[in-house]
């Protein structure tokens, strides 16, 4: 078995996800696919490309930039055996990515998902797409285009259209980094202000 670990990026990653990457991926085989220069959802949609060309990589990893990945999690999710393996963590306001309709996961945030070769196997390109939008009240798709993200959103569409579920890793929540000063230059004491957001609070059921 082999991990591919899709990375997209804006261009830079925080040191404490490689570190937290390196850590938990010590005792397997595994890739780094780093994607940068792309806007959403394209990049998302070339690291998979890449990740395919890979004809070992069983096992797809998302991490982005900014995650702090909890010992010991990348281990537990593989242990789970499941197609669709997600991690919740915190967004702006503490609130949660993943949503969730009598119970059952409708779509994540990809900051830390786990997702088997056979699904992008199964369902055919684009897998991710930010040409609609969602009216968050009723479900229903508009002919908008996102302003920001979604393809999440429309990849759990696409997941329980073709017959996949996700499953949560329950009990583990990463870590959502942030930078206050990120231009701080020429300066002994030049340590970038790193923060990370509040733990999840608001749940969305």
């Amino acid at each position: 078995m082999k991990i591919a670990v899709l990375l997209p990026s804006r261009g830079l990653v925080f040191l404490e996800t490689i570190r937290s990457l390196f850590e938990n991926l010590k005792d397997y085989k595994w890739e780094l696919i780093p994607i940068s220069g792309l806007p959403i959802p394209e990049a998302q949609n070339e690291a998979v490309k890449r990740a395919l060309r890979g004809l070992d990589n069983d096992i797809f990893l998302w991490i982005e930039e900014d995650m702090i990945v909890p010992e010991g999690m990348v281990k537990k999710m593989l242990e789970m055996n499941k197609e669709v393996v997600c991690v919740d963590y915190p967004v702006a306001g503490g609130w949660s990515t993943i949503k969730k309709v009598n119970g059952e996961i409708q779509h994540c945030g990809l900051g830390c998902t786990l997702i088997k070769r056979k699904v992008f196997e199964t369902i055919p390109e684009p897998w991710f797409e930010t040409n609609k939008s969602i009216r968050a009240e009723t479900g229903e798709i508009l002919d908008i285009p996102m302003k920001y993200g979604g393809h999440d959103i429309f990849f759990g569409l696409k997941l329980k259209k073709y017959g996949f579920k996700i499953s949560q890793l329950e009990g583990v929540e990463c870590e959502h980094l942030r930078c206050s000063d990120l231009n701080r230059r020429e300066n002994n004491d030049g340590v970038y202000g790193i923060y990370k957001l509040e733990k999840i609070t608001k749940l969305q059921e």
